[in-house]
């Protein structure tokens, strides 16, 4: 499930961080994207680190973040793989009703799925 593969130490950007604390974050941790969770834990949306480039310096997370589509942490990998297979979605913020619980990457999918392999190879 969802649940089991997620990343639960989530690094998650407030609505009013700047263009700059972004870029920092997207420096500092090198992902591809970041969620946007309000004060009360709230999926806000994802920003996407290519957003930058154009981004005017005075905007904040909740300017830059785009809509994303959510699941809950018992989804399956039948339900993640299109997401983030479809060229449009980086991860899959996870959550439990609006409240942000976890973020599944495209590299936890293909580590998942690289030791299913693995696993299968194995005499």
């Amino acid at each position: 499930t969802a649940a089991d593969i997620m990343s639960r130490d989530v690094v998650a950007m407030s609505p009013d961080a700047t263009e700059h604390d972004i870029a920092l974050a997207f420096r500092r941790h090198g992902f591809n994207t970041l969620p946007v969770r309000d004060a009360t834990g709230q999926f806000a949306g994802l920003l996407y680190d290519l957003d930058l480039i154009e981004a005017d310096p005075s905007a904040t997370a909740a300017d830059l973040a785009r809509p994303a589509t959510t699941l809950p942490p018992g989804a399956g990998l039948s339900d993640l793989l299109p997401l983030l297979s479809d060229g449009h979605q980086q991860s899959v913020p996870i959550t439990e009703g609006r409240r942000l619980i976890g973020i599944v990457s495209r590299s936890d999918l293909i580590t998942l799925l690289a030791a299913k392999i693995r696993s299968q190879d194995m005499p």
